[in-house]
């Protein structure tokens, strides 16, 4: 064998064994024996789950507990685990997140928290009225509350740092979190002029945090060489004052001009244009403004993002879309960087408890430093009470400095920062800086530095943001106004009639004719109903047909086209569009609230539709998928098995009658949710059918009318068989149609209220009460369908008693007639 084919061959083998490691899921990379490229993503998509469970469980369980805080603990009790007893394949990628490049880190992740909230400012209100009080603010207080707490840190902590790293732990607690605060602010009904000005704070004292902060580290850092030239920190800071902003004006004016190129709401590919344009703009502008021009990457993100806030919205094809995903991409910010934060601190806790380098000290100087923290808002919002009274024309009362003072939460940037600060013992050229500025055991000085800003901020985002809630009422900074309140009534007045007319458009259906809507006005709380229910039972005839004259018409014309002859490959086309007409139907009954989205039976009625356009060139078939007749029958094993455990069972237990409820009760009101929505969904369907093909909007070609009788005759076979489901018991059917009924009302309230929130009639706290009405309207329907179940399972033991009545009767019979 040649050399260069020993060599092929070798190498050939060596892919082979590294490719089937990988597929095995060894994890691992022969070569060199290092991790797969891949393995960081494990901490990153369960980082994700975990917050996606925590947010389902927080609006659910603990809505008054903040979400960040509960990522941070989250984190704790990971990185705990992780130093603990180790997570597998879980920790190798943990340590690759713990290891991170802290600019790498600012880089992803400062970026797009930022961005996303300057970009929703609403710039005419923040030059008008809140940029001078905020700059007030945001430079003048944060370098007093730096000072203040550079100084506390010296003169409390006992560390062995010098005045330098001391006025770095300052400057790292000056940036505060909007995120938290001004949601609580927007739900709980604050002063507009309050929510802008502490929100404008926040992001100009992040902008001053970070151009200070960055001088700073340079100096515990690299300061031998950055203070040995004050031509250096000159040309830093004019880089900053003009270098960054006018890097992210011209991005974020070339992000508008390309965004003005794509602006149809018609084309999806214009909208997610917009969306990578933005995007690609808030990154960008920060990646060329740090690295090509060495000035600061957020400052010029801000400038781009404060451009598109100015210029852009209505530039912009679907304003939701762009929201969404801005929420979307700012969630997982959050979410990732407190994860990583809480990982982080719980690792170094553990770690330092396990080496005895924390001690009972350590623990009560977060304390001190979080009453200090405290203690120098108050200071620094005193001293510039006068001159916040200027700038606001006398507007700025003390009830706003009071939740001013209250409402400095430190979050996301500040966790960031100390992050930084702590990783930046990765490079072995700092060694000597900051043995310099922070002792000769560095490393576990900045351990305690990042322990102390870590406690202090899950401090803040737990005690201080729990407490501003109830302090804004105190201050009756939250009490709605008179005009407020008329508005409010006015408002559910017109919910209300809303809700009758979608009950009175739904009872225009012989389906839900029969509907009484005194029981949907228990329902859904809405007392006129009765009323309607009164003025109906009076106008109306008893003996009213249940088929109108023009319905008995459509039908005529069904009959008379039916019998023509016809054009197959028509046919076909005509049966794959009522198909898509009765799909649209579902979604609609899924957006209304008549089909349940929880429930099995959308799934299966949308999966009917898809098998049934395979067989269009035979007949129109999308019931026998559905298999109607076996679910509205209970399964005769399961029900005997159920009945032998129930017989064997004391009467106390009543986990049989569970398991009767769920395996049977809740499969066979499936079934009757699936029967009704698809006779509902076939009628519609056929009317429409018949409107929009043909010359007119009557029956008027043999294709659509052999469709048409087609889909007559399944919705006859589903009515039948629901018909004979339940001869016994035709309560449990209407029981169905009541919550559909309700469900429907219910959604059309939610739909209507965020009309009227989008349109800005009514603001995010009025929303919130509406919507906590509604999710006990939700509570209440959820409780009469568990009725249901009750009601279903009533018919079936009926009908089981009725059977064995009958069979004893005709073993007694045989009995006599041996006899005689």
């Amino acid at each position: 064998m040649s050399a260069s084919s020993l060599v092929t061959s070798l190498a050939v083998d060596k892919d082979a064994e590294m490719l089937a490691s990988v597929v095995a899921g060894e994890g691992r990379a022969l070569a060199g024996g290092g991790e797969v490229a891949y393995m960081p993503l494990y901490f990153l998509f369960v980082g994700l789950l975990l917050g996606a469970l925590s947010l389902w469980g927080h609006f659910k369980f603990v809505p008054w507990f903040p979400y960040n805080a509960a990522m941070f603990l989250e984190g704790i009790a990971l990185g705990v685990l992780h130093y603990a007893v180790g997570l597998g394949e879980l920790s190798t990628s943990i340590e690759s997140w713990i290891t991170i490049d802290p600019f790498l880190l600012m880089a992803v992740f400062l970026p797009s928290l930022i961005f996303s909230d300057v970009m929703r400012i609403n710039m005419h209100q923040f030059l008008t009225t809140a940029f001078l009080p905020a700059c007030i603010l945001a430079i003048v207080g944060v370098v007093i509350s730096g000072c203040l707490m550079g100084v506390a840190a010296n003169l409390t902590l006992g560390y062995e740092w010098d005045w330098y790293a001391c006025f770095l732990f300052g400057t790292v607690m000056g940036a505060t979190d909007p995120v938290s605060i001004v949601a609580l602010l927007e739900s709980s009904g604050a002063p507009s002029r309050l929510t802008l000005l502490m929100s404008s704070e926040s992001h100009l004292a992040d902008l001053s945090v970070l151009a200070i902060f960055n001088v700073f580290l340079k100096i515990v850092t690299d300061g031998s060489y950055f203070l040995s030239k004050p031509n250096k920190i000159a040309k830093y800071v004019s880089k900053l004052l003009f270098v960054a902003p006018l890097v992210g004006i011209v991005f974020g004016l070339v992000g508008y001009f390309a965004i003005k190129q794509s602006v149809s709401p018609t084309r999806s590919s214009d909208v997610m244009t917009q969306i990578t344009i933005t995007i690609v703009t808030a990154y960008l502008s920060f990646l060329v403004s740090e690295h090509n021009f060495g000035s600061n990457g957020i400052i010029a993100s801000v400038f781009a993002a404060a451009v598109f806030a100015k210029y852009a919205w209505p530039k912009f094809a679907q304003r939701e879309t762009m929201e969404n995903v801005w929420s979307a991409i700012e969630y997982i910010g959050n979410t990732l960087i407190f994860l990583l934060a809480g990982l982080i601190l719980g690792g170094n806790t553990y770690n330092a408890l396990e080496a005895s380098n924390l001690t009972g000290r350590d623990f009560a100087n977060v304390f001190i430093m979080w009453f200090l923290l405290f203690l120098s808002r108050f200071v620094v919002v005193i001293i510039l009470f006068p001159l916040l009274m200027w700038a606001t024309k006398k507007n700025f009362t003390l009830q706003d400095a009071a939740a001013t003072i209250a409402g400095g939460v430190r979050g996301a940037v500040t966790i960031t920062l100390a992050i930084v600060v702590l990783n930046s013992t990765d490079n072995t050229d700092y060694e000597d800086e900051l043995t310099i500025h922070f002792g000769s055991d560095y490393e576990a000085a900045l351990s305690k530095f990042f322990f102390v800003v870590g406690c202090i901020v899950l401090l803040t985002i737990t005690v201080n943001q729990i407490i501003f809630v109830h302090l804004l009422k105190f201050l009756k900074l939250t009490n709605n106004t008179e005009a407020q309140e008329t508005l409010h009534k006015y408002v559910e007045k017109r919910v209300r009639a809303n809700a009758i007319a979608v009950v009175k458009t739904m009872q225009e259906d012989p389906t839900y004719r029969n509907v009484r809507l005194e029981d949907v006005a228990d329902l859904v709380q809405i007392e006129k109903l009765k009323d309607e229910e009164r003025a109906r039972d009076s106008a109306s005839s008893p003996d009213s047909p249940d088929k109108d004259e023009s319905y008995e018409a459509f039908e005529a014309d069904v009959n008379k086209y039916a019998k023509k002859a016809k054009n197959e490959d028509l046919l076909c086309s005509v049966r794959t569009m009522f198909l898509d007409l009765v799909r649209a139907q579902y979604w609609d009954q899924i957006k209304g609230g008549r089909l349940p989205r929880k429930s099995e039976a959308a799934v299966i009625l949308l999966d009917a539709v898809d098998i049934a356009g395979d067989d269009v060139k035979v007949k129109l078939d999308d019931l026998s998928p559905l298999r109607l007749k076996n679910r509205l029958s209970a399964s005769p094993f399961l029900e005997r098995l159920l009945d032998v455990i129930d017989a064997c069972l004391p009467e106390c237990i009543v986990f049989d009658n569970y398991l009767q409820s769920r395996l049977i009760n809740a499969r066979r009101e499936e079934a009757v949710y699936m029967a009704t929505c698809y006779m509902e969904a076939h009628a519609a369907a056929e009317l429409k059918l018949a409107e929009y093909l043909g010359e007119s909007a009557k029956v008027d070609t043999p294709e659509e009318a052999t469709v048409i009788q087609e889909s007559m005759n399944l919705r006859e076979h589903a009515e039948d068989l629901l018909t004979h489901a339940f001869m016994d018991n035709k309560e449990v059917v209407k029981h169905v149609h009541l919550i559909k009924v309700a469900n429907a009302v219910v959604e059309s309230e939610v739909r209507y209220i965020q009309d009227l929130a989008d349109q800005g009639i009514i603001d995010a706290k009025f929303q919130e009460e509406c919507m906590e009405k509604i999710r006990e309207k939700q509570s209440n329907i959820a409780a009469s369908r568990r009725r249901g179940f009750h009601q279903i399972a009533v018919v079936s033991s009926s009908r089981k008693a009725i059977s064995t009545q009958v069979a004893s009767v005709d073993s007694a019979d045989a009995t006599d007639d041996s006899e005689v």
